[in-house]
């Protein structure tokens, strides 16, 4: 029970892989100014959308507006009903074909 305990304290959050994926962008362990931030964060988001998204551009909107949402909300989660155009995708990055009840 206390290995169970001990390997799901060492599993990373989102925002610890998230900080992980910029830094490497960022390609240095030294200080950077925010600017360097929000360039690395920019350049993984546009890439991920690029392979990810059938729709980029529109996809890079919502992902814009949602957070600025997340933002005005102090970080509170909100239920979203619907997952746009992004669609849902497994973690090797294929689309999956959204399945209408009873298929």
């Amino acid at each position: 029970m206390s290995t169970e305990i001990t390997q799901q304290k060492c599993v990373p959050t989102s925002v610890e892989l998230l900080d992980a994926a910029v830094w490497r962008e960022i390609g240095s362990e030294e200080p950077q100014p925010r600017a360097a931030f929000v360039e690395a964060l920019s350049a993984l988001v546009g890439r991920w959308l690029l392979v990810r998204s059938d729709a980029p551009e529109m996809d890079l909107v919502t992902v814009m507006c949602r957070a600025r949402g997340y933002i005005e909300r102090g970080g509170a989660e909100q239920t979203v009903a619907g997952v746009g155009t992004l669609g849902r995708y497994a973690r090797n990055g294929k689309g999956h074909k959204e399945q209408k009840p009873g298929k």
